[in-house]
């Protein structure tokens, strides 16, 4: 076992991160508790390896909650991949919708930057700009968003999944789905409006679902 002789300080400058920022993600449960050596609290390298990891999740995307979720999944002894992958699966819409978003603005300035319209009452920029999505809300009910949502759903069964579902494609092929179709911002507004994931497409998060439910 590696000896415990870092002071909070000398760790925060090996990871570049704040003394203010190491004590949250210790209070956070994201780091395994100080030692006390002499009475002073002192850290091992693991606690270095450990903010590596939970900044790279960061850069990645990744909550504070989800990193957690990571964490804790590894040290019970499961391996790393399966959790990543499930984690990884549900933020890549996410991501997909934000690079999408993203470029709509690029085209949307890139068009901008060579308008000459004298009036912007005339100027075919501004014809769209109110565009708005229909999304589900925290309270289950319908509301106007500037986004897109990053997930889908069915109001009957009160299911909600990845856009990408390949059930949901094929329930929509066949006609019979689409007037129950429905989409939410991210899983935690799913979660609160009283929908559970699908366990075709989302099978980890229904896996900790039913746990949850039993």
């Amino acid at each position: 076992m590696t000896e415990a002789t870092l002071s909070i300080g000398e760790v925060a400058e090996r990871v570049g991160a704040s003394v203010s920022a190491i004590r949250f993600y210790e209070r956070e449960g994201l780091l395994p508790e100080a030692e006390r050596v002499g009475g002073q609290r002192r850290f091992t390298e693991e606690t270095v390896r450990r903010l590596g990891i939970i900044d790279v999740a960061k850069q990645a995307g990744f909550s504070l909650e989800e990193v957690g979720v990571l964490l804790t999944s590894v040290d019970r002894g499961a391996p790393a991949h399966k959790q990543l992958q499930a984690l990884a699966a549900r933020k890549l819409p996410e991501v997909d919708a934000l690079l999408a978003r993203a470029q709509a603005m690029r085209d949307w300035l890139t068009t901008a930057s060579e308008c000459g319209c004298d009036s912007l009452e005339d100027c075919a920029l501004f014809v769209d700009a109110s565009r708005t999505w229909t999304l589900i809300g925290r309270d289950g009910r319908p509301y106007e968003s500037d986004v897109p949502g990053t997930l889908g759903g069915h109001r009957r069964t009160r299911i909600y999944g990845r856009l990408d579902c390949a059930g949901a494609t094929r329930a929509i092929a066949r006609g019979g789905y689409v007037q129950n179709r429905i989409f939410f911002l991210d899983e935690e507004t799913a979660v609160a409006a009283g929908y559970r994931p699908c366990a075709r497409c989302m099978p980890e998060e229904y896996r900790r679902w039913k746990e949850r439910a039993s």
